[in-house]
């Protein structure tokens, strides 16, 4: 009986260590692996710098960034981005001109599309991610993101991020010491820490600014900004809907509620006619040439959907 205990201990054993070399994946050469999870890497990297370009531009058309900084940092950005796509397109070109091992016979070749899925496209990331958003949400409030104020077009070009952050906060916090409902303190402090990177913060500020007044445009806008940044772009569009609707001249929200329907929705007609809100608002200066840069875009975007919708005339 003992003997029989023995061996089953010990083919247990085996089999504990061999199931890793057996589920081995021999689609590929040890060296490809890696070359693809640099890729995977690569592509990755270049989104973020895509991403932080597109971010200039916005910060630039609100005046948070005047034009000699965005000069200075777009140069910065591109030499990185492009430094990334020659790097990407060599790697690629190396994984193509790699013959893979022949797969044992039997076992089906592993796609690699599954070899370089990103931790983000996995199903439990994902879930796991989801649920930290609502647990953020919760009690029906928004994520937030880049916030804008309600205020005159010509103080938008003004706008530039305080140079002493930490005497501003503190300035702001002692006003919530005195009135916590506050709603200047409170829109305040959510601009200062979004512009500082303290998300967290400042989903708090523009939570409890909307608990003091829910049609506070500014809180709606920066509101509508995060869920844009997440990927949430009808509830982004709710709520850009919901603040022009209080008050139709607020150049911020029609500034990225024309970036949302352009990128996300691709519905390049509405980015046009958000623009052009704007700019009969905010008719010069860097943000204003930046939203035509933007127009024009739109325009050849309209024009190769109608000229692939147009029936092909016959000779």
């Amino acid at each position: 009986m003992v003997f029989f205990i023995i061996i089953l201990v010990v083919l247990a054993t085996l089999a504990f260590l061999g199931y890793p070399i057996l589920r081995r994946d021999w689609t590929y050469a040890p060296e490809q692996r890696e070359g693809l999870a640099r890729v995977a890497e690569l592509r990755s990297e270049k989104e973020r710098w895509l991403r932080a370009i597109k971010d200039l531009e916005f910060d630039l058309a609100s005046g948070k960034l005047s034009p000699e900084d965005y000069t200075a940092m777009r140069a910065t950005y591109d030499s990185r981005a492009v430094a990334v796509l020659r790097e990407l397109d060599a790697q690629e070109a190396l994984l193509r001109e790699t013959r893979p091992v022949t797969p044992r016979p039997g076992r089906q070749a592993a796609s690699p599309a599954r070899a370089t899925r990103p931790v983000w496209a996995r199903p439990a990331f994902v879930t796991s991610v989801v649920g930290a958003l609502v647990i953020i949400v919760g009690g029906g409030g928004f994520l937030l993101g880049r916030v804008t104020q309600d205020q005159p077009p010509g103080a938008m070009a003004r706008e530039g991020v305080p140079d002493n952050d930490a005497q501003m906060v503190a300035a702001l916090e002692a006003q919530l010491t005195q009135n916590p409902r506050d709603i200047n303190a409170l829109v305040g402090l959510g601009r200062v820490y979004l512009q500082t990177g303290q998300m967290p913060k400042a989903i708090e500020m523009y939570r409890r600014a909307l608990e003091v007044d829910s049609n506070n445009v500014s809180a709606l806008s920066g509101m509508a900004m995060i869920l844009a940044q997440a990927g949430h772009s009808d509830q982004a569009l709710m709520l850009f809907d919901k603040a022009l609707a209080i008050n139709p001249q607020m150049p911020m929200a029609l500034l990225f509620k024309g970036r949302i329907l352009y990128e996300a929705k691709q519905d390049y007609n509405g980015a046009i006619a958000n623009w052009e809100a704007f700019l009969q608002i905010v008719p010069q200066g860097g943000p204003a040439e930046v939203v035509r840069g933007w127009i024009d875009e739109a325009r050849q975007e309209v024009r190769k959907l109608q000229g692939r919708e147009s029936p092909r005339k016959e000779p």
